[in-house]
């Protein structure tokens, strides 16, 4: 009976305004969060299913649809190492931001 309810606790998403205040509570930086959120926006937008980037661009550049997405995926696999790159070293992230406090 308990496996339904752990399956649905899984499934429904946990809203958006509870990250930071958790993320917080754990010790990651604020500028930090934000710029991993971001950099994990930018790969959502440019990604299939959804991509809504790459259909805008292909519907202004006059490019058929299949042709953006099959180039889109070294500008993706580059996002995603800077991504990783800024999650396991936040000193590059919050290297600036240091410099003014």
């Amino acid at each position: 009976m308990v496996y339904p309810l752990i399956k649905l606790g899984l499934a429904w998403p946990s809203p958006p305004h509870t990250y930071p205040p958790i993320a917080l509570h754990a010790g990651v930086d604020p500028v930090h969060l934000g710029i991993i959120i971001t950099m994990n926006i930018t790969i959502a937008l440019i990604t299939p299913p959804m991509g809504a980037c790459v259909y805008v661009a292909a519907a202004v550049s006059k490019i058929e649809l299949s042709e953006m997405f099959k180039s889109i995926w070294s500008f993706v696999g580059l996002a995603l190492s800077v991504s990783v790159i800024l999650i396991f070293f936040p000193s590059f992230t919050l290297f600036l931001p240091n410099l003014f406090k």
